[in-house]
């Protein structure tokens, strides 16, 4: 039986877990926070074709974090993903693509290490066109980070992402967080790269973007079941205004760059000229 290379590292970490969880990294903090965050992309032509597509995308996302035993920091999330297609290129397109993630992650002492953490995560979710999943939508998708924090300063990472059944099954993770001062943090991070800057206790600004590669199940023609990936680059600017001790608001705009829905297997693809976003974004901390 061929047991997947993410499996293997969950569960060798899972044994460490075990052993090491008493010296759990006592700098992750415990509660949630509530985030919903809408994008619009206007109509912008197809490359080498006719016609066009305006895309708009919607998430709404929960994450927790707890500590097993009062020490071992445990975070579980779910997060429901909406895009919409409005196209008129001649390229089969589905009218929207969406997607479930559940997500556990952990973070523990790496051996004997100083300052230094393995943090690892599962996420079992569906990616498909409708609402009514199948087991063709779901993909397991874990992954094992090294990080280390020498000083308050900065903190360092590299690891590896496994996504069975992508393209790509395998995928570096790294990166950095540099805080200079209390008001200018620059995070170049997978999830949310970017440079910000705290006016005051309110306002922040920010620089900063993010690059997209997603796969979904999806109905084509005749075919029940077609892999169709969609890619994109962003990057803009925005502000944070923190409306009470809980509640945040953000809105930023930018350029939306390398946008592409292909097909795998060569039976369709899209390329979009560069185009312009705006998005606004909700979070709440309980």
């Amino acid at each position: 039986m061929r047991i997947h290379p993410g499996i293997a590292v969950l569960v060798g970490a899972l044994v460490l877990m075990v052993s090491h969880a008493v010296a759990a990294e006592n700098s992750i903090a415990e509660g949630g926070v509530f985030e919903t965050t809408a994008r619009y992309m206007p109509d912008t032509d197809a490359e080498n074709m006719a016609g066009s597509v305006a895309i708009s995308e919607a998430q709404a996302e929960c994450r927790y974090t707890v500590k097993v035993g009062g020490v071992l920091p445990v975070t579980v999330g779910i997060a429901n993903s909406y895009v919409g297609i409005d196209n008129s290129s001649p390229v089969e397109l589905p009218s929207h693509l969406v997607a479930l993630k559940t997500d556990i992650e952990t973070t523990f002492p790496f051996f004997s290490f100083s300052d230094t953490y393995l943090r690892v995560g599962v996420g079992p979710s569906f990616f498909g066109d409708s609402w009514s999943f199948s087991t063709s939508d779901f993909r397991l998708l874990t992954r094992a980070v090294i990080v280390h924090k020498p000083n308050e300063q900065w903190v360092y990472f590299a690891g590896l992402a496994f996504n069975p059944d992508y393209e790509a099954e395998v995928l570096p993770v790294f990166g950095f967080i540099y805080k200079p001062t209390d008001k200018i943090s620059v995070n170049m991070t997978p999830r949310a790269p970017g440079i910000s800057y705290s006016v005051n206790d309110r306002l922040t600004l920010s620089l900063g973007g993010g690059i997209t590669g997603t796969e979904y199940e999806v109905k084509k023609g005749d075919l029940e079941s077609a892999v169709l990936r969609y890619t994109k680059v962003r990057v803009g600017a925005g502000a944070s205004y923190r409306v009470s001790e809980t509640l945040t608001a953000s809105l930023s705009c930018g350029g939306v760059f390398n946008r592409m829905f292909k097909y795998r297997d060569s039976i369709g693809k899209v390329n979009l000229e560069n185009g312009t976003y705006v998005e606004a974004r909700l979070s709440a901390s309980f």
